[in-house]
């Protein structure tokens, strides 16, 4: 396709195949017939960057704008703005005035071994640029190539990961605990079964290494596992990182696109950690995942089929968050196929012990130490309630290692009273007439928050999901006298 552009009277730059869309002269002709035979594109800018003359294939299969886009009198910049290139250089030419080549990739996926070369006139001054883009089908299917590699590439560092993941956690597989062992009994029966798990419990009881360990007896443990927190991926970025992207989908998209998170978890097991966190509207395309086992990429029109095991946890009430309409109904009945409670540790003391030589063991290889626990300091820690469950027991047993055996001396101190600065709300009767409504107002907030991290024996994040709030708001109200 051949186009000019119009123009204004008087600009001494136009030439007369510009000027007319039909060559006149024997020279005209023989011009176009030239430029016909030119595979690639042709693009001319005057000397302000206005694109004066472009031929070639349709603007739409090369830099994704229409024709009446190119024929408006765009400058350069402005379609390179609308292309959503990185590279220019036409631009390049304009700015230095000398030969610009570049391998450029729009949005489209168009691949282009691109030469702009600047003219000059007689004076010596900087008149126009042109642009020669031939399409490189080598340079297109390399850079195919190598998008198809990074994936593969991806796919197998992550099954790796799942695996070392995977082989450390079988490690500190602790059940001496009856009530533990009985967890693991079901564990194994549901291993073998292809449906959803939802694991529950509260926070640092070890949700991730149960989910590992159904994973591992399963039979899609030669396969990857990989874990999710939900909680912290953005929600802007949830649906992306969950099912992934097709080049030029977005701003900032790779080229070559991203495979998601189900395509990277296909034959294996895919955890989803916190999946109450999830929003709503991913929530919707997560049970159309699960009903169908097809993934659409954002910015795809494709669906592409998966093999996903899907384990889910969390440590709030999802019935609740159905009631509160913060989760969908049908969502929680597809993931509540088989129901695994993980109970905290503070109800499987003969767990503990076993759990602190392990960690003794682990902290004491990598500091190159032989610390151990004196008998008067574990049975503190035996008596202890530990409401941060085993993720605080192995706090404690790292920190202790680290300080060549310094026992925290304020452990049964801050026991319980983490919410008592907030003062004795729960005692005052509140009258808003004599205290004022501001001051009524933070003294019922008060006693809701006391009430709360009572329920939640202490357990800030838990308390904060009880309010409603997030937890960085609860420790700061927390903080407040």
């Amino acid at each position: 396709m051949l186009q000019c552009i119009p123009h204004e009277e008087g600009n001494d730059m136009e030439t007369k195949c510009c000027r007319n869309r039909n060559p006149q002269t024997e020279l005209e002709k023989l011009y176009f017939k030239i430029l016909e035979t030119y595979e690639g594109c042709v693009l001319v800018a005057d000397k302000t960057g206005k694109i004066i003359f472009w031929s070639g294939p349709e603007p739409t299969e090369t830099f994704g704008l229409t024709g009446e886009e190119m024929s408006s009198g765009i400058t350069l910049q402005q379609m390179v703005n609308m292309a959503q290139q990185n590279i220019s250089p036409s631009l390049n030419a304009l700015y230095t005035g000398r030969v610009a080549r570049e391998i450029v990739i729009p949005a489209t996926g168009t691949v282009f071994q691109m030469t702009s070369t600047p003219v000059f006139g007689d004076k010596g001054e900087l008149e126009l640029v042109v642009t020669f883009a031939m399409f490189d089908e080598k340079q297109r299917e390399a850079t195919e190539y190598f998008a198809q590699e990074r994936n593969r590439y991806m796919q197998i560092l992550t099954e790796l990961q799942g695996k070392k993941m995977s082989l450390s956690s079988s490690k500190q597989m602790v059940a001496n605990d009856v009530k533990m062992q009985n967890v693991l009994k079901f564990a194994d029966q549901i291993a073998r079964k292809e449906s959803c798990v939802l694991i529950t419990g509260e926070s640092g009881v070890g949700k991730d290494v149960i989910a590992r360990y159904i994973h591992q007896h399963s039979q899609r443990s030669g396969h990857v596992f990989l874990p999710v927190n939900c909680a912290a991926i953005p929600e802007n970025l949830a649906e992306s990182e969950l099912f992934g992207y097709e080049s030029g989908s977005f701003t900032g998209a790779k080229k070559g696109g991203k495979p998601g998170l189900f395509e990277l978890a296909d034959g294996g097991t895919l955890f989803l950690d916190e999946i109450g966190e999830l929003p709503l509207s991913i929530q919707a395309k997560l049970l159309r995942v699960l009903e169908t086992s097809e993934v659409q990429r954002v910015g795809g029109s494709a669906t592409e089929k998966v093999s996903v095991r899907i384990l889910a946890a969390t440590n709030m009430d999802l019935r609740m968050a159905v009631q509160n309409k913060t989760f969908r109904m049908d969502l929680y009945y597809r993931l509540n196929v088989f129901t695994l409670p993980i109970p905290p540790l503070r109800e499987r003391p003969a767990d503990i012990r076993p759990l602190i030589d392990s960690f003794l063991d682990e902290y004491n290889k990598k500091c190159r130490s032989k610390i151990n626990f004196q008998p008067d300091e574990l049975k503190q820690l035996q008596n202890y309630p530990f409401p941060g469950n085993i993720r605080e027991l192995r706090n404690i047993v790292e920190r202790y290692v680290i300080t060549s055996g310094q026992f925290p001396q304020d452990l049964w101190e801050n026991t319980g009273k983490v919410g008592e600065n907030i003062g004795t709300a729960e005692q005052e009767n509140i009258h808003w007439k004599e205290t004022g409504l501001k001051r009524a107002i933070r003294l019922y907030e008060q006693q809701c928050i006391q009430q709360a991290m009572k329920q939640a024996k202490g357990v800030v994040p838990d308390a904060a999901r009880l309010l409603q709030i997030p937890t960085s708001t609860l420790y700061q109200k927390l903080r407040m006298k």
